[in-house]
């Protein structure tokens, strides 16, 4: 690629050169990120001495990044991966602290020689990020940026013989007209959830299952079998004046009637009573022996102002949807929140979701965002020790020593043993460090709390794939693709569990260019195409250097997938979570650095 002289106005004398680039360097951004620093270090200083044209892929290769003579870019792509990391760093800086800045330092696809440009005219507004890699700790806290459930299909676990009762808290209908207050209802549903929950004596199916059947059309019975409870609870709010009039009622699912109900009115500043007298006459109505609403300590890290309340409720709605542009609105309504009540925990733990969602879709730097929700989960837990929304939050977030981690999922579950994300993420952890049966009964009470959960029935699946039990992952993936044949994690599940097998037909079958199926089958020539595909894709978008250390460990070269995963340790790749227990990673699992990368990880033991 040629070398390009700036035009007129740009930052085209060295010296101006030299203090553009030490000013992105000694950035924030760049400040954790040696190895892009020292590339776009050399490819700067290289430029600026006029030595454009010796930059080449080879060269890089040798100089930063510490390869031999004999380096093949076909077989080690290190340098196109880190390119297009350092171009997505770049352009992170320019979108945050770099945004006034009026000249910029870019890395044109295609070429290694960087450009100075003039920054483009700040728009209006800008539009919505493109979908990024996702950095995560763990997997679980980017959990919280995705919702997938299989509305309308039968759920992938039939109900066991549970002692406790079981109810599922249907969204409650807004009559008032307008959506504007959809807000409302839904976030009195979500808290009349989470006390049921907490209380240990119902199990309680999750919002997530429950959200499927808003329209409340569908028959009790349907839904008894559908979400394997034998109790629903349907209501419904109507605003009149400054009053608020709630309707609930009890069915019972296996008959399909109704036993109970009940009506309230109160006046609009009074929502806290309202939501604890509902609570308390299900409760007593199912025979829970909850004290009176009037004697019973309420629900723990609310507030006592009807404002902070209200824009709440406003925030959690808009943070249910998961869309980056909600949640930063929801960060500025809890703020709001907080202005009228700075004690409301609740409103805190919110904070730090919106905080962990941003960050683990990269809508904003994740360690950044990720301190943020540590102090805000801190905040929370200081105003109310047990609340199990900041109790959760931070066992996904929290300390990265496993012992503490479990400690801080067992907190959280003892907090709400209804709650099925907890269960969910503990499992994951547990399935990470290789404790496979805590990790299948943790999934599997995640299922039966979300049975309508996409990613909790294709994770029990998982459990069986990792702990080497193929048979029964190809049993679970035919269950969620006789829902759903398209569904991809149930078509990758059926996959990997015919390679296992030695079933390579079957396999790529399933999933064309499956590049380890192709690897380890004899077909180093296709997975070698799949490889050069991936270096070329990554020279103008980011692929992760996971992707092809699994072709690379495929086929037998094992210092070149050792050193992607090295790359993807620094990137925060999420499937190196299961580093320990993949089956595709045996062939390296003797050698020095993966032991470290287990170490690195706090995998090994």
């Amino acid at each position: 690629m040629e070398d390009r002289t700036p035009p007129t106005g740009e930052a085209s004398a060295p010296q101006e050169s030299a203090q553009l680039l030490d000013k992105v360097l000694a950035s924030r951004h760049f400040a954790n990120a040696r190895r892009l620093s020292d590339f776009l270090r050399f490819v700067a200083r290289k430029t600026a001495a006029g030595e454009a044209a010796q930059i080449t892929e080879y060269l890089i290769a040798l100089e930063v990044y510490g390869r031999r003579p004999d380096y093949d870019p076909k077989v080690d792509c290190i340098v196109t991966v880190e390119a297009g990391r350092l171009r997505a760093k770049l352009r992170d800086y320019y979108e945050s602290e770099g945004r006034e800045d009026p000249v910029r330092l870019a890395l044109p696809p295609g070429g290694y020689v960087p450009v100075f440009e003039a920054a483009p005219p700040v728009a209006a507004e800008a539009p919505a990020a493109a979908a990024r890699r996702t950095p995560l700790r763990w997997l679980v806290a980017a959990s919280l940026a995705a919702c997938a459930t299989m509305a309308g299909l039968l759920p992938l676990v039939r109900h066991g013989g549970n002692s406790r009762r079981s109810i599922a808290v249907l969204p409650f209908a807004n009559l008032s007209g307008p959506s504007g207050k959809d807000y409302f209802s839904d976030g009195l549903t979500e808290q009349i959830t989470n006390e049921l929950g907490r209380s240990g004596k119902l199990q309680v199916a999750a919002r997530s299952s429950a959200q499927q059947f808003k329209d409340g059309g569908d028959d009790v019975r349907q839904i008894g079998e559908k979400l394997h409870v034998d109790t629903v609870l349907k209501g419904s709010v109507q605003f009149a004046g400054n009053r608020i009039h709630v309707t609930a009622r009890l069915y019972e699912t296996h008959g399909g009637g109704q036993f109970w109900s009940k009506e309230l009115s109160r006046p609009a500043s009074d929502v806290l009573a309202l939501q604890d007298e509902i609570s308390a006459s299900i409760a007593r109505a199912l025979q829970l022996g909850y004290a009176s609403a009037g004697t019973r300590r309420a629900a723990p890290g609310w507030t006592t102002s009807s404002e902070a309340l209200d824009l709440y409720l406003q925030a959690r709605y808009l943070f249910n949807s998961r869309e980056p542009k909600n949640v930063r609105k929801s960060l500025q309504l809890y703020e709001a929140a907080l202005q009228r009540d700075p004690r409301f925990a609740l409103a805190h733990a919110g904070l730090a979701d919106d905080y962990v969602v941003l960050g683990a879709n990269e809508e904003q730097e994740y360690a950044q965002m990720i301190s943020l929700a540590k102090q805000a989960v801190e905040r929370a837990l200081a105003i109310e020790p047990n609340l199990p929304d900041a109790l959760m939050t931070r066992a996904a977030i929290g300390d990265p020593d496993f012992a503490a981690l479990e400690r801080s999922f067992r907190a959280a579950l003892a907090a709400n043993p209804s709650n099925a994300t907890g269960h969910h993420w503990f499992g994951l952890n547990l399935l990470a460090v290789g404790r496979f049966a805590e990790a299948e009964a943790e999934i599997r009470q995640a299922q039966i709390l979300d049975p309508l959960s996409l990613h909790v029935g294709a994770d029990l699946g998982t459990v069986y794939y990792y702990s080497g039990r193929y048979q029964e992952a190809l049993e679970q993936a035919r269950k969620i693709l006789a829902l759903d044949p398209h569904q991809f994690r149930g078509l990758l599940l059926l996959a990997q569990g015919y390679e296992a097998l030695g079933r390579y037909a079957e396999a790529a079958a399933v999933l064309e260019n499956l590049a380890h199926v192709y690897a380890v089958s004899g077909k180093a020539g296709q997975a070698r195409k799949l490889i050069d595909a991936l270096v070329r894709m990554a020279k103008t978008q980011h692929v992760s250097p996971h992707q092809i250390a699994f072709i690379q460990v495929g086929l037998g070269e094992k210092s070149a997938a050792l050193a992607l995963l090295e790359m993807s340790f620094e990137q925060h790749v999420a499937p190196l979570a299961f580093l320990k227990v993949d089956p595709r990673w045996e062939p390296l699992r003797e050698d020095p650095r993966f032991q470290q990368l287990l170490r690195a990880l706090d995998l090994q033991n």
